[in-house]
């Protein structure tokens, strides 16, 4: 049997990592082997299960002198990291390698894979990150094929479920319980985080045409946001009531018991998930195994998780996240035609309830503990071999102590940015690289258009909204030191006789109002525009490619009356452009 020091999210957080680092190491633990758990986010020793948890830190800084620690104390065979490549990168360092050497710690890697780049590869230095692994194990085959593509040889080990507790049950009874008898019940369990897309989420339900009394959306999730407050502020409640979607919509905190959380998605008649990327999809698979039937976007790996018993969504826009990797977004037309067509067909949403949980059974957690059991056992007749023809990388001139470049700024996990870089794609959308921003994020306006878009402030925390006075004497290189300090600017049209559409086209920063190079934002009022723009990560960021294009025709008294600073440096035929596929009729229309 092995002696295995698991690392990941305490098993008591409740997060997707949380849970299944509870589940998978109980039952190796009811196997014989013997673990002793690091949780990231813990804040005292605990034991789980008969397994003692101990606190580990988050900050790479501090994590190699505590795992030289529990090294000698525990003496492991194996060190599991369960977690992003970039949150875990840390490990793959030489310090840190020596260490694992001086204990002949095997390191197994297990980690997700919710995106790739355009030629279906993993950034390179996450590639070199898991190459210094001796065991790399993915939980989908999209990570299986991403890595392999990649040049590493990754075993497939899923995600499980609890197929008892997340069983179908009576329907009609499971939604009194609820208070929803006789409702359509949709049911989106996802956090409060940028990657989940709840923008779009609303969007989506906002188009339905299912009377009021007949519908229920149960939205199971976090109202404040926990992650990534640099690039994502967004008020959840503040949007439902901005969208006037209150009549439908019910909300939980993810704070809920198993049981509850069965309970839930047993009245439920369908999942929705908006996200652009999952290295797996928990929700999506309990759903299944609920019988209810998962919709998904047809990105990552939630196609795999829908198959053939749900609906995998194509998606109608993409973008370049931080890393590189193409982001695909899902169309809220056909996901709300879709949901419309299981609301009036019965027997389809019957038949693919019936799929749903016949799919769902080979992911019983005790199939996935056997895989991992099986994989220890096989890894145990390996003759261990030193890694250090292993490490290789950067010169450790241009790293400091932790591994990251050095003179780089660090998150607030203490993560070099080096490593993991703030999020491109948050919200409210910043078109231009987020580490160049340090403001709060900011909205000129003109005139009486501060007063209409005031309701925005509640959506995103911290946004600012200042009037663009007009003044006959201002010069073009004042107005491109003002919109240059703009996320979105909003005209009404008082400037016509200054190219304000224009500068904000070569400074990269969104316009609104009436323009020959900007594309119309077809929505019935100007703060439902604005949101768009501010949620949309893909829209605005197509609107301004189409409004740079046409500003290589504008004529010649209006390009010269741009600043030469900026003329030189607008290269519009070096602009990052959306992978193929854009359909913009989705984004500017309702």
């Amino acid at each position: 049997m092995a002696r295995i020091l698991w690392m990941s999210d305490s098993p008591f957080r409740v997060s997707g990592f949380g849970i299944v680092s509870a589940e998978i190491c109980r039952r190796l633990a009811a196997r014989g082997h013997e673990l002793l758990m690091l949780g990231w986010f813990s804040e005292k020793a605990s034991s789980y299960c008969g397994i003692q948890v101990d606190p580990f830190p988050v900050c790479p800084a501090s994590s190699t002198a505590r795992i030289a620690e529990y090294i000698v104390r525990f003496r492991p065979d194996y060190l599991v990291t369960l977690g992003d490549v970039p949150w875990i990168g840390y490990v793959a360092h030489e310090e840190f390698q020596e260490v694992l050497s001086r204990g002949a710690v095997k390191w197994c890697a297990y980690y997700p894979v919710d995106g790739v780049l355009a030629d279906g590869r993993l950034p390179a230095q996450w590639v070199q990150v898991v190459l210094k692994a001796d065991v790399a194990v993915t939980m989908s085959e999209f990570g299986v094929s991403a890595s392999a593509n990649s040049g590493i040889g990754a075993t497939l080990i899923p995600l499980g479920c609890d197929t008892q507790l997340f069983r179908p049950a009576g329907k009609a009874e499971a939604k009194y319980r609820l208070g929803y008898e006789g409702k359509f019940v949709i049911l989106a369990d996802a956090r409060n985080h940028r990657r989940k897309m709840l923008p779009r989420t609303l969007d989506i339900i906002s188009r339905l045409e299912i009377p009021i009394k007949s519908l229920v959306f149960h939205l199971h999730t976090n109202r404040e946001p926990q992650e990534d407050s640099e690039s994502y502020q967004y008020d959840l409640q503040a949007d439902i009531d901005l969208l006037k979607l209150g009549p439908v919509i019910r909300l939980s905190e993810r704070e809920l018991a198993p049981a509850g959380l069965a309970a839930l998605y047993q009245a439920a008649d369908v999942h929705l998930l908006t996200s652009f990327g999952e290295g797996f999809g928990l929700p999506t698979l309990q759903a299944a195994s609920a019988g209810v039937v998962p919709i998904a976007p047809a990105n990552s790996a939630s196609a795999e998780l829908t198959g053939r018993h749900g609906f995998a969504i194509g998606c109608d826009s993409s973008s370049i996240d931080e890393f590189g990797m193409v982001r695909y977004f899902i169309d809220r037309g056909q996901a709300a035609a879709v949901l419309q067509e299981l609301y009036s067909n019965a027997a389809l949403l019957r038949a693919r309830s019936v799929a749903a949980r016949a799919f769902a059974i080979a992911y019983d957690w005790e199939l996935v503990a056997q895989r991992w059991d099986a994989l220890f056992r096989r890894c145990e007749q390996d003759v261990y071999t030193s890694r250090q023809h292993l490490v290789a990388g950067p010169r450790a001139s241009r790293l400091d102590a932790n591994g990251n470049l050095a003179g780089s700024r660090h998150r607030p996990t203490g993560h070099s940015q080096s490593v993991l870089p703030v999020p491109r794609i948050g919200l409210p959308t910043r078109l231009r690289p987020p580490d160049l921003r340090s403001s709060d994020p900011l909205i000129w306006a003109e005139g009486s258009c501060t007063a209409q878009l005031r309701g925005l402030k509640l959506l995103f925390p911290r946004l600012r909204i200042e009037e663009l006075t007009f003044s006959s004497s201002i010069t073009c290189t004042r107005l491109a030191e003002l919109v240059a300090a703009a996320d979105l600017v909003v005209g009404t049209g008082e400037w016509l006789e200054k190219p304000l559409d224009l500068v904000c086209a070569l400074g990269g920063v969104s316009f609104l109002g009436k323009s020959q190079l900007w594309p119309p934002v077809r929505l019935k009022n100007l703060v439902l525009q604005a949101r768009l723009l501010l949620t949309d990560y893909a829209a605005a960021e197509q609107r301004l490619l189409i409004a740079r294009e046409r500003a290589l025709k504008v004529t010649v008294e209006e390009w010269l009356a741009i600043p030469e600073s900026m003329r030189d440096r607008f290269l519009p035929e070096q602009a990052e452009r959306p992978a193929p596929g854009w359909r913009i009729r989705a984004e500017t229309r309702r």
